[in-house]
């Protein structure tokens, strides 16, 4: 393949697009990105994988967190106006492929004859959120963008297929590649070390008879841990619910959730951890393991890292019929699917009384979610995007 300049239009923060990136670099040295981050927050961007990065001034940062106490419309409009300032700013036809990474809806109010100046080729990956949660007018003011890509990436085919029936259109420019994970490596690299879930409850500190239930992945309230919480504490016996370590992730969200989260399994009395705080890739792996149960109710989602990761550590998982996943379970995956939330504490307390033989209902999850989104099986298919 010949060289090739790319622009990333995406959260530099993210995880997932750093993964993304850093594996495409790694395998093919003729691709080389750029960054328009759309996120203020800077520091924990990884300035190696990238050739360049677009970021908002010091200007911009200081009268972007005014405006964020003021009006969160107000920053809404400055982060629309350093965007297009940003991209007008490039030279003509500068890059190969333009790439929106989560279609932020900013661009909603940007002029695709923005972005045609500076490329002939515009790729848009639609990670969940950024579709599910619009209005269907909001969806029509996508049509521009979506007439001028090139390629429409999404991460699963059920997204694919709500996306082309809902237009009616587009089909021929749609395309499956799954994000890879990083995390899956560092399972692979605990196991081979046989630390097991044993070994990670007496590090943390967890009652080895004790059955440890994540659930949910952040602070989002999409995450109804709180409603979780309530219903099984309302639902089950009190010998079972005492007989529980609770995992809450909520390392990224909304701050105000996250303490009303920690606030409530307090009141309840539940023994609990609450992740606050970033963690490395062996600490999110560990937690991957030391994990029985996953309870995965969110309102939405496309395809969440989290929820592919336990699933790779065989992990029970508990999610919702309404959540767009017919595609792995097609394909063997063994999960339990709820068709409302007050199924919850039936599925629950049926999964508690028979742990062994569901581990080992979920042997095959592992092969299954490994030949999605392994990197080492994946990457191939992230280069072809920009051939």
């Amino acid at each position: 393949m010949e060289s090739k300049r790319i622009l990333i239009i995406g959260d530099g923060s993210s995880f997932l697009l750093h993964s993304i990136v850093k594996n495409i670099n790694a395998a093919d040295t003729k691709l080389t990105f750029d960054l328009l981050n759309t996120n203020t927050r800077q520091n924990i961007i990884n300035p190696d994988i990238y050739n360049r990065i677009l970021n908002p001034g010091k200007i911009h940062l200081i009268l972007q967190k005014l405006a964020d106490k003021i009006n969160p419309y107000l920053s809404f409009f400055l982060m629309r106006f350093y965007l297009i300032r940003s991209i007008k700013l490039l030279t003509c036809n500068y890059y190969d492929y333009i790439h929106i990474h989560f279609f932020n809806k900013n661009f909603l109010y940007i002029n695709i004859e923005t972005l045609k100046r500076v490329t002939k080729q515009l790729i848009i990956t639609f990670w969940g959120s950024d579709f599910f949660k619009r209005t269907n007018e909001q969806r029509m003011l996508m049509v521009p963008y979506l007439d001028f890509a090139s390629k429409i990436i999404f991460s699963n085919p059920n997204m694919k297929d709500f996306f082309i029936n809902f237009y009616n259109s587009y089909n021929s420019k749609c395309y499956i590649v799954a994000t890879g994970l990083e995390i899956l490596n560092e399972i692979d690299h605990l196991e081979n070390k046989s630390i097991n879930k044993n070994i990670l409850k007496n590090e943390y500190q967890i009652d080895l008879n004790k059955t440890v239930v994540t659930v949910g992945y952040s602070s989002h309230p999409d995450n109804r841990q709180i409603e979780i919480i309530d219903h099984i504490v309302h639902k089950l016996e009190w010998d079972q619910i005492q007989n529980i370590f609770f995992i809450f992730p909520l390392t990224y969200g909304d701050p105000k959730y996250k303490k009303e989260v920690v606030k409530f399994a307090k009141q309840h009395k539940l023994f609990f951890s609450a992740l606050t705080q970033p963690l490395t890739n062996e600490e999110i792996a560990k937690y991957r393991i030391i994990t029985d149960i996953m309870i995965h109710l969110r309102d939405t989602d496309q395809f969440s890292g989290s929820f592919q990761e336990h699933l790779y550590a065989k992990n029970v998982i508990i999610t919702g019929k309404w959540l767009p996943y017919q595609f792995i379970l097609s394909k063997g995956i063994y999960m339990h699917v709820i068709d409302n939330f007050n199924e919850l504490s039936s599925t629950l307390s049926s999964i508690l009384e028979n742990l062994e033989t569901e581990f080992d209902k979920c042997s095959n999850n592992k092969t299954i979610i490994g030949e999605i989104s392994h990197w080492k099986n994946i990457v191939d298919k992230h280069i072809l995007i920009y051939n």
